[in-house]
């Protein structure tokens, strides 16, 4: 299922990254949320915590709306975001919490290294 990019999607994606008082890194989301693992498909990506975009798994994420986390793809290519919620601009998977979100422009970034 192929999302269509539309411009408030791209303003909100500019004006939360921007946001850098909401920025928070991976350690910090893994402490205070706590992923699940994917309990409809069994995936390796993110530790088996990924769900996907469509099917039985997006039916899954879509009854848990604010446990949900949009994993989104970062544009310089050295690490990925996680957006509080189902956000279809950028995103390729979803990662269920424990607990759930309190604010919907909290966002994690979690850096890839280039080794």
């Amino acid at each position: 299922m192929e999302t269509k990019k539309n411009e408030s999607d791209v303003m909100w994606y500019q004006r939360t990254i921007d946001n850098l008082e909401k920025r928070r890194d991976y350690a910090q989301f893994l402490k205070r949320y706590i992923p699940i693992l994917n309990s409809v498909e069994e995936r390796n990506e993110w530790e088996g915590a990924q769900f996907g975009t469509d099917g039985d798994e997006y039916d899954y994420i879509k009854n848990e709306p604010t446990y949900v986390w949009s994993i989104a793809d970062n544009d310089n290519g050295n690490g990925f975001f996680l957006f509080a919620g189902d956000r279809p601009y950028k995103r390729y998977g979803y990662i269920v919490t424990v607990e759930p979100w309190e604010d919907d422009e909290e966002y994690f970034f979690i850096e890839c290294s280039s080794d």
